[in-house]
C-alpha cells in the first residue's frame, strides 16, 4: 500500500523538496529559504531533512522518490540548436549539458548513499510533466486544459495538454528556443537585471514605458507567430555569448543593439528607452501567450484552464486572460516556476504512475515551517528584547498600521512561492500615498519604479477592482476602480492596477481579522502586503530571520505570534 511520496526539484534553480501522504501535501519548502540563498542551485538536503521530520517520517519509512528533471540540451533537441546559436554556440551548449548531467549523476548518486531500504524506488519525472502535474493535479478543476510555459525544460518552451480526473494527455509542444519565457529573460538580463528572478522586476517597470510603432515592429520582427497557435523566434535576433572555452551564456545579437539601443549596464539609470522596451516586452509576451491559448482552447473545448512554468508568475498576463481568450476559469498555483516541480514529480507519481484518485486541493499557499508560541518566546527571551504579550493582535496590528506604522508579521506556516501570502509579510498603510516611497526607500532597499500588492478581503473585491475574480495567490493584476485611486494611492500602479490578494476568513483568520479590524477603524478593507525580506534575500523562514530582517530596516514594529516588539 502506497502512502508516502517525497517529491524533489534538485535540477534547476529554487531546488525543493514536498512530502505526500495518502494523496495531499504534508509539507513544502524551497531551499532558498533554509540555507539563506536565494534561488539556489543547491541540492535540496535541508528541504528534504525538514519535510521528513515535518511528517514524521525517516527517509526509508518513504514508499517512493519522485525527482523532477531538467534535460536543459536533450540529444534528440540538440540538432536545431546551430541555425540559432550558430556552431560554435551549439557546442558551447552540448558542453552545458554534459556538466548538467555529470553534476546531476552525482547529486543523485550521494543522495541515494542516504538511503538504506534500497526497495524504495526512484522515478525521475520530465521537466513540463512536472509542470503538468503541479498545475493539474492539484487544482480545483476535474477536467482542464493545462499549459505548461517557461524559458526551457527538456528542450521544450511549453507543453499543451488537457486534465480529466487524474490523467494528464499531452496534446502540443513548443520546442526552444522559441520560448517566449527565455525570451523574456534575455530582454531582462539586456535591461540591466538578474536574469533568473527579476522578470517581475521587468513587468513592474512595463507600465512606465509605451509601446511605439517602431518598437511594436521590431519585436513583431522577434516573434513570428503562425497561422496554427505556434510561434517562432527568429535566429538572427539570439546568441550565445562565449565566456570560456566551451562555456558561455546565451544572449541576444548585436541586430537586437542595432534595432532597440545597447544593453543597459547594471546601476545605470533606467531611460524612457528601457521604458519604452520593457512595455513592448509585456505586450508581445501576452499577445504570444493569448495565440497560445486560443490553439489549446480549439483542441480542448474546455473553459477551465491550468497555468505552470515560469511565464505563470507573470500576473499581468494572468489578469487579462480571460478578457482576450475564450477561457473562464483560470487556476494558477503559487509555485508555478521550477519549485513547484517537487510537487508536481510528487503528485504525477501518486495520481498517474499509482493510479491514485486524487483527493487534494490546493486551497492556500502556508505549507512551510510553523514555531511554537514556547519557541518564539525562548527565542525572544535568549535575545533579551522587549515585547509585548497581546491577547488581540490583529486588532493591535490593525490599529499600528492605520497609525502610519510598517509591521513585520510573522504568523502560523510559512506561505510558498515567490510571494508573501500573510503569513511572512511586512504590511501598511495603502491610504498614505508616500508609503511606497518609504518601503522601498527604507525597508526593502530596491528600485523605486516597483509596485505593492493590495491585500482585500474577499468579499469586498467588486467595491475595489473592476473585476470581482478571487485571486488567492496574489497571481493575477486587476484594474483597480478609477474612484478609488486616490482612496489607496500606495497600492495603484502607475497604470491603474493591482496585484492583489484575496482574503477570506477560512484560509487565514488572524490575517482576515487583521484586515477586518483595520477597515473598522478606518473603511478601507485593504491593507499593503509586501513580502518580509529586503532586497537579494529570500523571504524569511524562521523568528530568527525576522528579527535580524526587522533590525536592519525601517520597520516599526514586528509582530511575531502574540509577540509585539519594537525598536
Amino acid at each position: 500500500m502506497i502512502h508516502n511520496i517525497l517529491g524533489i526539484n534538485c535540477t534547476s534553480h529554487d531546488t525543493s523538496a514536498c512530502l505526500v501522504k495518502d494523496g495531499a501535501i504534508s509539507g513544502f519548502v524551497e531551499e532558498e529559504r533554509l540555507n539563506r540563498e536565494k534561488h539556489t542551485t543547491a541540492f535540496p538536503t535541508k528541504s528534504i531533512d525538514w519535510v521528513l521530520a515535518n511528517g514524521g517520517l525517516t527517509i526509508d519509512d518513504l514508499d517512493a522518490i519522485a525527482v523532477a528533471t531538467t534535460n536543459h540540451e536533450p540529444w534528440g533537441h540538440f540538432f536545431r540548436y546551430p541555425k540559432y546559436f550558430g556552431f560554435v554556440g551549439s557546442l558551447i551548449l552540448l558542453a552545458s549539458n554534459i556538466r548538467y548531467r555529470i553534476k546531476f549523476a552525482k547529486d543523485i548518486s550521494s543522495f541515494k548513499k542516504r538511503i538504506k531500504n534500497k526497495k524504495i524506488p526512484i522515478y525521475f519525472v520530465d521537466h513540463h510533466k512536472a509542470h503538468a502535474a503541479n498545475g493539474f493535479l492539484i487544482s480545483p478543476f476535474q477536467k482542464a486544459a493545462i499549459l505548461t510555459i517557461d524559458g526551457i525544460g527538456d528542450g521544450l518552451s511549453s507543453r499543451l495538454a488537457y486534465g480529466s480526473d487524474n490523467n494528464i494527455n499531452f496534446i502540443g509542444e513548443y520546442k526552444f528556443p522559441d520560448s517566449i519565457g527565455y525570451l523574456y529573460e534575455r530582454f531582462t538580463h539586456q535591461l540591466g537585471f538578474n536574469e533568473t528572478g527579476d522578470e517581475g522586476k521587468v513587468m513592474g517597470l512595463s507600465p512606465y514605458g509605451e509601446v511605439k510603432s517602431e518598437y511594436k515592429n521590431v519585436f513583431s520582427e522577434i516573434v513570428r507567430l503562425d497561422s496554427d497557435g505556434a510561434y517562432q523566434l527568429t535566429p538572427a535576433f539570439l546568441n550565445v555569448k562565449r565566456t570560456g572555452f566551451l562555456r558561455g551564456t546565451f544572449a541576444l545579437s548585436q541586430l537586437t543593439n542595432e534595432k532597440l539601443g545597447p544593453a543597459r549596464k547594471k546601476g545605470e539609470p533606467l531611460n524612457q528607452n528601457h521604458q519604452d522596451i520593457a512595455a513592448t516586452l509585456q505586450r508581445t509576451t501576452e499577445s504570444t501567450v493569448f495565440h497560445v491559448l486560443k490553439n489549446l482552447y480549439t483542441e480542448t473545448s474546455c473553459e477551465n484552464l491550468v497555468i505552470s512554468g515560469g511565464v505563470g508568475l507573470n500576473s499581468v498576463c494572468n489578469g487579462k486572460i480571460h478578457l482576450h481568450t475564450p477561457f473562464k476559469n483560470i487556476f494558477v498555483n503559487p509555485v508555478v516556476a521550477d519549485n513547484g516541480n517537487a510537487i508536481g514529480a510528487a503528485y504525477y507519481v501518486w495520481n498517474i504512475i499509482f493510479k491514485q484518485p486524487r483527493n487534494f486541493v490546493l486551497k492556500d499557499g502556508y505549507l512551510g515551517p510553523e514555531y511554537s508560541t514556547k519557541e518564539v518566546k525562548k527565542l525572544i527571551d535568549e535575545y533579551k528584547l522587549s515585547y509585548e504579550n497581546v491577547d488581540n493582535i490583529s486588532r493591535k496590528a490593525a490599529e499600528l498600521i492605520a497609525d502610519g506604522k510598517i509591521i513585520g508579521w510573522f504568523q502560523g506556516k510559512m506561505e510558498a512561492g515567490a510571494r508573501a501570502l500573510g503569513n511572512r509579510s511586512i504590511l501598511a498603510d495603502p491610504r498614505i500615498a508616500g508609503m511606497k516611497d518609504q518601503l522601498n526607500n527604507q525597508v526593502k532597499f530596491r528600485e523605486p519604479f516597483r509596485p505593492f500588492a493590495p491585500a482585500i478581503l474577499e468579499e469586498k473585491i467588486g467595491d475595489y477592482f473592476v473585476d470581482v475574480i478571487s485571486v488567492p495567490f496574489m497571481e493575477k493584476v486587476l484594474p483597480i476602480k478609477p474612484e478609488k485611486h486616490s482612496v489607496i494611492p500606495a497600492v495603484t500602479h502607475v497604470d491603474g492596477s493591482g496585484r492583489l490578494q484575496s482574503i477570506n476568513r477560512s484560509s487565514n483568520p488572524r490575517y482576515y481579522d487583521l484586515i477586518k479590524e483595520f477597515e473598522n477603524i478606518t473603511g478601507v478593507p485593504v491593507v499593503i502586503n509586501t513580502s518580509f525580506n529586503i532586497k537579494g534575500e529570500p523571504i524569511v523562514c524562521s523568528p530568527t530571520d525576522a528579527i535580524r530582517c526587522f533590525f536592519s530596516t525601517g520597520m516599526d514594529y514586528l509582530i511575531i505570534d502574540k509577540f509585539l516588539i519594537k525598536k
